[in-house]
This record gives C-alpha cells, sequence and structure tokens, in this order.
C-alpha cells in the first residue's frame, strides 16, 4: 500500500475544519459571557494547548503562519479570546534558541503553564518625573533632542511579561 502524502491545503483545511467543530462544542456554546470571564478563557486555552496549537511555529515542519493564521481565524471566528497570537509570536521569536531561559519559556508555552504579553512602544529615555522637573523651554529641547537620538537608534522596543501559572 502507498501513503498518499497531503498538500498544505489539506493540512490546513483538515486544521480549520477540526479547531471550528472544537471551538463550537466547548467555547460557541457558551456565549459571549465567556470572553469577559478569565476563567473561561483559561480553561479553554488549556483545552486548545491540549490540542497542540500552542506549540505552532516552533518546528518548520509542525506547522507554520499558514496553520497560525488558520488558528487565529478560526479563534476570531468563534470570539474566543484565547492568548494564541502571543503564544505564536514567542514560539517565532524564540524558537531555536540555545538559551536556556529561552527553552524553558518554551516549555511553559507549551504545557500552558505560562502566557507570554507583547507590547510595542517606543523608548523614552527621559522618565516623566525628570521631565515634570525641567523647565518648559528646556523641557521641550530635551524631549525633542533625546527623541531624535532615540529615533536613530531604536525604532521600537519590545517588552515581554510572562504570567506564570
Amino acid at each position: 500500500m502507498v501513503a498518499t502524502e497531503l498538500s498544505g491545503d489539506d493540512v490546513t483545511g483538515m486544521l480549520r475544519d477540526s479547531l471550528r467543530g472544537f471551538l463550537d462544542e466547548h467555547w460557541r456554546t457558551r456565549g459571549q459571557a465567556a470572553s469577559a470571564s478569565p476563567e473561561e478563557v483559561a480553561a479553554i486555552w488549556r483545552r486548545l494547548v491540549g490540542q497542540g496549537v500552542a506549540t505552532l511555529g516552533t518546528e518548520g515542519g509542525e506547522g507554520g503562519l499558514a496553520e497560525i493564521l488558520v488558528v487565529m481565524a478560526e479563534l476570531g471566528r468563534a470570539g474566543c479570546p484565547a492568548p494564541m497570537w502571543s503564544v505564536a509570536l514567542a514560539n517565532l521569536a524564540v524558537s531555536g534558541s540555545q538559551i536556556a531561559a529561552a527553552a524553558d519559556l518554551l516549555k511553559r508555552l507549551h504545557s500552558g503553564k505560562a502566557i507570554v504579553a507583547f507590547s510595542f512602544a517606543a523608548l523614552d529615555p527621559i522618565p516623566a518625573r525628570a521631565r515634570s522637573r525641567l523647565r518648559a523651554s528646556t523641557q521641550q529641547e530635551c524631549s525633542a533632542s533625546s527623541r531624535l537620538r532615540q529615533a536613530r537608534r531604536i525604532s521600537w522596543s519590545l517588552s515581554i511579561s510572562l504570567v506564570l501559572r
């Protein structure tokens, strides 16, 4: 017997159908009120982790951007605020790292024991309190000058907050 290989479209279609059925059964029946409940969101995330979605983006052959997009689309369709995008972003950012802390983070993410939250913001090298103590004219000059230097050096900063369970 010859094994047939599935195309990428077949795999993403099966993932879409499987996840849609899963979310219809375990999420959509609870209604919109579940979205406002951290406990409900945590419960569905644990179930999704059990289905393996938290590992997407870690290994090239184990699901990449196409599969992540399918999962994100189905979560959106179901109105489910599970933290998939942040986990997928962390997988893409730190998978393959040889640093022990990165491997530990991935292990915690893939088991559902950690959730990451990403935020993107411009780095402000002058704390707000220090700025408020400067005279108005000095403040404007200093702020404009520091922001120009900042724009040359750093286009954005990324901070990661971990919620360990």
